[in-house]
């Protein structure tokens, strides 16, 4: 049975508290030390010019669910992988699935994925509307200066009213394996076309060949800033249109279910239609620009298995290219170790603290030059978690090339979870990582300062 929430008749009645005023303020006082959004290295500061007028976006944006938008596991309320967009296109293709399912052949994955799910099982669980994520590699390339928009979706197999093997009962059931497609946003809509980011490939190919952000000329600088701001604005406008003309102000704090979709079944449905505007603008096939993925083998019992393979594709012009999975040394620079195309890690049973990185990482460890920057980058224990947890949970201080996929699914109380944002077996709470909390908070800071809100 679903649960709504009653939406108040008035949130706006419902000013800051006192303690949330206090917050406020020590926000404020934090963001100070933070680095300004759109600080040139030379010490100046491009325009904010119209993209982030903060007088017109309401007092409480962006809240949490603005940014991180969790959804329930509602039968009729899913927005399904073959559901099709304003330009008639799978929003999760069945051609990028079957390129999942071919990269995990060769793995102890194998067909599973194929045989467990059809296209119509895949259900979208959740969303992340990141204003400026990183481009560079390592920490110290100013990642809240060189950064991009960008939206991540998180598609699960989910099946409703299934009955298990073994005979038990689930409203719904999500399979140990999801898929996290990212999408770099324009600084106009495409209109059928490929994204075209000059400034930005520019960028990528500077910090990729991690050049000194001191030679980067002013000129191209300030073009990317102002294209990064374009494409910036666009996206926090397109996250305040979610809201639609209810009055949500101070609903839509923390990390939960996304407050539209517990009212009842109207405001669910108008929301539903609202985000699926906003994936028909901001996730087009064309603008993806990487697709990953994990899953356990074939037999629904990770505690059992205790084995998740791990895939990468980059997304080319909207078709897939596998790419391997290596690791760079924040310190160094260098690749400390190439996994190959798959990364498997197992949980085991005779040792229950020791979690198995692949084979390649383990082997990696020993290596005489970059073993021990590895030991500091990776998890392959999962009493490292107090020790390293924190370092490699925050994405300004571990990049995701510094470490591998495992090291950052493994951050969870539970250790047969490595979902970050997406559901496990029956449960019917959506698993929330340390490294997603971390984000949302950064992204949060990221978009009031580029705002001008504090």
């Amino acid at each position: 049975m679903t649960l709504f929430f009653v939406r108040p008749t008035s949130t706006r009645t419902r000013f800051l508290s006192p303690l949330l005023s206090m917050l406020f303020f020590l926000n404020a006082c934090a963001q100070e030390q933070a680095p300004e959004t759109n600080q040139l290295n030379n010490g100046t500061l491009t325009s904010k010019s119209d993209y982030s007028q903060g007088e017109e976006y309401p007092w409480d944006f962006p809240a949490e669910q603005d940014l991180a938008i969790l959804l329930p596991l509602e039968e009729n309320q899913m927005i399904h992988a073959t559901d099709v967009n304003a330009q008639g296109q799978e929003y999760l293709s069945r051609y990028w699935l079957g390129e999942m399912n071919r990269g995990y052949l060769p793995t102890i994955v194998k067909d599973a994925m194929e045989r467990e799910n059809v296209p119509q099982d895949w259900v979208l669980v959740s969303v992340r509307i990141v204003p400026c994520n990183p481009l560079g590699l390592l920490p110290d390339q100013a990642p809240e200066t060189y950064c991009w928009p960008q939206v991540r979706l998180t598609w699960q197999p989910v099946l409703f009213n299934y009955t298990m093997p073994w005979g038990s009962h689930a409203e719904s059931y999500a399979d140990d394996r999801a898929i996290h497609a990212l999408y770099r946003v324009p600084t106009q809509p495409l209109d059928g076309t490929s994204m075209n980011e000059p400034s930005l490939k520019a960028m990528l190919e500077h910090l990729k060949e991690q050049i000194p952000l001191g030679m980067i000329s002013q000129e191209t600088e300030e073009l990317f800033l102002e294209e990064r701001d374009r494409a910036a604005g666009r996206l926090l406008q397109g996250a305040l249109e979610l809201r639609g003309n209810e009055p949500v102000e101070g609903d839509l704090y923390g990390l939960e279910l996304r407050r539209e979709t517990q009212w009842g079944w109207e405001d669910a449905d108008a929301f539903r239609d609202r985000l699926r505007r906003f994936l028909d603008e901001f996730a087009q096939p064309r603008t993806l620009h990487l697709l990953t993925g994990f899953s356990l083998p074939e037999g629904r019992i990770p505690a059992q298995h205790d084995n998740w393979t791990f895939l990468s594709f980059k997304g080319v012009d909207g078709g897939l290219q596998q790419v391997p999975i290596n690791v760079i040394g924040k310190e160094s620079g260098d690749e400390l170790v190439n996994i190959g195309m798959s990364q498997t890690v197992r949980q085991t049973k005779t040792i229950p603290s020791e979690f198995m990185e692949d084979p390649a990482v383990l082997d990696a460890l020993y290596d005489p030059y970059y073993g021990e920057e590895l030991k500091r980058s990776v998890i392959t224990h999962r009493d490292q978690v107090p020790t390293l947890g924190a370092e490699i949970a925050d994405s300004t201080r571990t990049m995701v090339h510094n470490t591998t996929c495992a090291s950052c699914h493994v951050l969870n109380d539970n250790a047969f979870n490595l979902h970050s944002l997406s559901y496990l077996e029956q449960h019917r709470k959506i698993t929330i990582s340390p490294r997603v909390v971390s984000d949302v908070s950064n992204d949060l800071r990221w978009a009031q300062n580029y705002l001008g809100h504090f």
